[in-house]
């Protein structure tokens, strides 16, 4: 696993083809808000979705 430090409104950028960023866009609390910039046949999904649709059992896709 990669571990970064951000400052509010800095990105990090993914892949050389893909052009995925992901940028920090707030922090309160013990959350912090991120913004995900992918091409539209890039899925994003949370980690708990993603192993549900992965597992067979999310029957919404």
């Amino acid at each position: 696993m990669l571990v970064l430090t951000r400052k509010m409104g800095e990105s990090v950028v993914i892949g050389r083809e893909a052009n995925i960023s992901v940028t920090l866009l707030k922090v309160e609390g013990g959350q912090a808000r991120i913004g995900i910039d992918a091409p539209k046949d890039v899925p994003i999904h949370r980690e708990e979705v993603h192993k549900r649709i992965t597992n067979g059992t999310d029957t919404k896709q």
